[in-house]
């Protein structure tokens, strides 16, 4: 529980209860603070693929860091960052979104553009040709004038700004949507609905209507379409009767989470690491959605990793700059809930720990934002309060951007 807040011009202090009293941290680490005024170090979105995780700055260039064996770094090379500080992606300006497959990143430029790079081994770049990986920025081909983006393993998603929704890359369970399980090398429009929000799992695909319904398709042996069943779909979708009054959802590698109406944050899907944070493992996995324990949200910050989950919290500070803690759950053995252990967790904790305070001194970040907080094979990546880029859990290829190749069950400071 968060005790009160001063402001010191555009930094952010919060003031927490601590064993011996009360104590005092700045938003983005106990050691420091950094000014919202200052665009060169401020960011306002991040993405965490398998092993590499992508962050874009407030003046709409990207750098990435981590894993570049298939060029998802997008820096002309394929030589993984490790102990090194980020690097550029290059040749891209104006970014307004950016998304994180397994081994591919996306961009949204803001004249509409897709861009994509790293591994093309299923398609999942949209280009003509299925060249094997790019290691530089190619823009997506065919598709109109887009508004949102997301990233599954080997597939890509896209919304144009009608509402129309895009697939392209891996079909081999159906999460194309096309009624085939034929790859796609280019986006192909699904028909019969528009969409406001869309997210890729592994092999499955979400998509938000305006009407607050879900539709779902692509490989559901662990029940992660939340049909009831575990039959799988690619094509002529249901509406999701369990899934209505929906403001936002994320898919993860075998499970999905969404946020009602009401802020009531329900899961589905595999649970055989406790990604439904219903408190047991017990489903192995449940085709229809359950009600997290002990989690409420007002905002969108929510997110699905391999076999975790994450979202914002439901303590907040009021305006004129409303924030949240970070809850996490699921598998943790590489510390990815960054609750100070590697303790699996089948029902919500305080994540996002600083080292040192591991009651209230946690990652604060911002309501309202697209994309502050994301989860990724085995690490999570938030931006901070003041805009700051802080990560946890796996770090083998760099990924956490720390400046090391050591794993931290902590929140920590990166060199973005």
């Amino acid at each position: 529980m968060i005790h009160g807040i001063m402001r010191i011009g555009l930094t952010a202090t919060f003031c927490f209860a601590v064993t011996t009293g009360m104590g005092c941290s700045v938003a983005d680490s106990p050691e420091g603070q950094v000014s919202l005024a200052s665009t060169s170090n401020v960011y306002t979105s991040v993405a965490a693929g398998e092993f590499h995780t992508l962050a874009l700055r407030s003046d709409g260039v990207i750098f990435a860091v981590g894993e570049n064996s298939s060029g998802q770094l997008g820096n002309g090379t394929t030589t993984p960052t490790l102990a090194g500080p980020p690097t550029l992606v290059s040749g891209l300006a104006q970014v307004t979104a950016l998304a994180a497959g397994c081994h591919h990143s996306m961009a949204l430029t803001s004249n509409g553009q897709v861009w994509a790079w790293g591994d093309n081994s299923r398609g999942q770049l949209g280009t003509p040709t299925k060249l094997q990986i790019m290691k530089t920025p190619v823009q997506v081909s065919g598709l109109p004038a887009v508004k949102a983006i997301a990233a599954g393993c080997f597939h890509s998603l896209a919304l144009d700004t009608a509402g129309g929704l895009w697939t392209w890359g891996s079909n081999s369970h159906g999460q194309l949507g096309t009624g085939t399980s034929s790859d796609s090398l280019t986006p192909v429009k699904l028909v019969g609905f528009q969409a406001s929000a869309i997210d890729g799992g592994d092999d499955f695909s979400l998509a938000l209507l305006p009407d607050g319904t879900v539709r779902a398709w692509g490989d559901n042996t662990k029940g992660q379409l939340a049909t009831g069943s575990t039959i799988p779909i690619s094509s002529n979708f249901p509406v999701l009767t369990q899934l209505g009054g929906i403001s936002s959802l994320a898919a993860g590698a075998r499970h999905g989470l969404a946020v009602k109406a009401n802020g009531t944050v329900v899961a589905w899907g595999d649970n055989s690491l406790c990604a439904l944070g219903i408190g047991t493992s017990t489903p192995g996995f449940s085709a229809i959605p359950l009600v997290v324990n002990g989690v409420s949200l007002p905002g969108p910050a929510i997110s699905a990793g391999r076999f975790f989950s994450v979202s914002a919290s439901d303590d907040e500070f009021g305006p004129p700059n409303p924030g949240a803690y970070v809850y996490a759950w699921g598998n943790n053995v590489s510390g990815q809930l960054g609750d100070g252990t590697t303790t699996q967790r089948c029902q919500p904790t305080l994540g996002g720990r600083y080292p040192g305070f591991p009651d209230n001194g946690s990652v604060f970040i911002p309501r309202g934002h697209q994309g502050p907080l994301s989860a990724g094979g085995s690490h999570t990546v938030a931006i901070d309060f003041n805009g700051k880029v802080v990560a946890w859990g796996r770090n083998n290829s760099g990924q956490l951007g720390t400046g090391s190749i050591t794993d931290s069950v902590w929140a920590t400071q990166t060199l973005f």
